[in-house]
């Protein structure tokens, strides 16, 4: 075989090249094999870097305005118009309750304020002694009586001696003229007291000296006088004792009128407070005078003959006095209700120069200055950190307008955004705890209320940025690199359940840079593929296409 080889050199270079083809054949035939093996296996375990769709910051929310609200706040006003003449704290301080926080010059000429606040406190005071002098008066008067009738009793069960029945008459003789002379004398005082003057003679409310507040009671005293001098003088003409008594009964309610008309009398230059004041004792003494005639008159009346009869006169006497003495205090209560309300009034009007603080806290604002015009309906101050039964519950607020559009679609427990100016891009979460279902005429919103989820200390009246979302027309970011184009149209692939890829028709809303805003068929669970290649174009399938937002139904 050497031999030819050597000698047949053709033949080896045959076998050279049978060999060389050998090899190449069969290191052609294990490539293809390994090719066709490993294809498959590529091709099925193919990974796509995927992304979840955002909401769009920029057109699935709106960004409305709003502004802090603490509940822990109250506004400070002063309780009359006036001029402010001092001011004791400023911004930051912090005040008690009741404490003097700035002064209010009285109003009107100097001194004046004083004065009249001086006058309605002494016309109350007059009108306390003379209640107090009335349920005393009163008090005598029914206990007088009660006495009468237990005396009338008792002598209708004793008396039945002959000579007590002849002294008893003489007694009455006595006590009829001494009754009388006590009545004629008080009325001479009156008429002194009234009109200047002890005459009878032709009178009017014009005549009755002395200057007083209540021009009503002055007429009554006078309408009063004139029916119980009618009264006295048919007495007189008659001389029928029986008519004493009733006499007596007016006389005294004309005392009584009369002491509380001089006692809401001015100084005056008609009168001085000392003649006032003799006016007044001069009626209270003649009361008392009337008083003691009448014990005296009555205690004789209880003779024999008269027992039964006096006994039934004592009862009505004491009905008719306490009827009386309750008529007499309720008038005096009035009187008193009438001068404190005239006080309290002014003491609104002229008094109040100091304006104290009804709450306790930190002073957050100041609207008023030394020298300015105030008025009930102007706040002074505002204050923070005082205690509220709201401010207990939920110390800050968020408080926004909520457009028309947008009622729907947020409801009492929806979570919003809450971005604030001053914090850069920092977001806080709140909750929708209250909302208002009328609308502002002029704005069209409706007032919304949220709780921060996170305690935060922010001012009051601070501004905010409130997100919406705004769940019927959602926009999605997306990152710019998984959008594909072919002519006008744009596409975005996502993986199905079996994360095959599957193209789907999208419309741009806007493109920035890394992130666009589109609209279509998507979700925030949608697998986003990431940076698709071109020939997801032939081997995708698509998705069923929504209708495109702008289309009719």
């Amino acid at each position: 075989m050497k031999s030819f080889f050597k000698s047949n050199p053709s033949w080896g270079e045959i076998g050279v090249y049978v060999l060389i083809v050998a090899v190449l054949l069969g290191g052609y035939f294990l490539l293809k094999s390994d090719t066709e093996n490993k294809a498959p296996l590529a091709k099925k375990e193919k990974i796509y870097n995927t992304a979840h769709p955002q909401l769009s910051q920029s057109f699935s929310t709106q960004k409305l305005i709003g502004r802090v609200r603490s509940n822990n706040f109250a506004m400070i006003h002063p309780r009359r118009e006036g001029i402010t003449k001092d001011i004791l704290v400023d911004v930051g301080d912090t005040v008690t309750e009741g404490q003097t926080i700035a002064y209010l010059f009285p109003p009107g000429v100097e001194g004046q304020s004083s004065a009249q606040i001086r006058k309605a406190y002494a016309q109350l005071v007059s009108a306390q002694e003379a209640l107090t002098n009335s349920q005393q008066v009163a008090g005598d008067m029914v206990q007088t009586s009660s006495k009468k009738v237990e005396q009338a009793q008792t002598l209708l069960d004793n008396t039945q001696i002959d000579e007590a029945k002849s002294t008893i008459r003489s007694q009455l003789a006595q006590r009829y003229d001494h009754t009388e002379t006590v009545i004629t004398q008080a009325m001479q005082n009156l008429r002194r007291i009234l009109f200047g003057t002890e005459q009878s003679s032709q009178v009017s409310a014009s005549n009755v000296v002395g200057q007083f507040s209540d021009s009503i009671q002055k007429q009554d005293v006078f309408n009063l006088y004139t029916e119980v001098a009618r009264v006295g003088q048919g007495f007189l003409d008659s001389d029928q004792e029986d008519q004493l008594l009733v006499y007596v009964n007016q006389v005294e309610q004309l005392l009584s009128e009369a002491e509380l008309l001089y006692r809401n009398a001015t100084i005056s230059r008609y009168q001085t407070q000392s003649e006032i004041e003799s006016a007044i004792a001069t009626i209270q003494a003649d009361q008392r005078n009337i008083l003691s005639a009448r014990e005296k008159l009555d205690d004789t009346l209880l003779s024999e003959e008269q027992l039964s009869v006096s006994l039934s006169q004592a009862e009505q006497n004491l009905d008719l006095s306490e009827s009386q003495a309750q008529t007499s205090v309720d008038n005096a209560r009035n009187k008193l209700d009438v001068a404190q309300a005239a006080y309290q009034s002014v003491l609104t009007q002229s008094g109040h120069v100091q304006v104290v603080s009804p709450f306790a806290g930190t002073i957050s604002q100041r609207f008023a200055e030394v020298g300015h015009m105030v008025m009930p309906s102007m706040a002074l101050f505002e204050i923070v950190d005082v205690d509220t039964s709201l401010g207990q519950e939920t110390a800050l607020e968020v408080q926004f307008g909520l457009p028309e559009e947008l009622l729907s679609n947020v409801q009492v427990g929806d979570i919003v955004e809450v971005t604030l100016p001053y914090h850069g891009k920092e977001t806080l979460r709140a909750t929708v705890t209250r909302k208002s279902n009328s609308l502002d005429a002029s704005s069209r919103t409706a007032m919304a209320h949220a709780v921060l989820e996170t305690e935060e200390e922010l001012p009051h009246n601070a501004s905010v940025f409130v997100r919406v979302s705004d769940g019927d027309h959602p926009a999605f970011s997306i990152p710019t690199i998984s959008l594909k184009r072919r002519g006008s149209q744009y596409f975005v692939w996502i993986l199905d359940e079996e994360d095959q890829p599957r193209s789907l028709e999208i419309s741009v809303l806007a493109e920035d840079g890394e992130w666009s805003d589109v609209e279509g068929n998507l979700s925030l669970e949608s697998n986003l593929v990431i940076n698709p290649s071109v020939s997801l174009f032939r081997t995708s399938t698509p998705l069923e296409e929504a209708p495109h937002p702008d289309q009719n139904d």
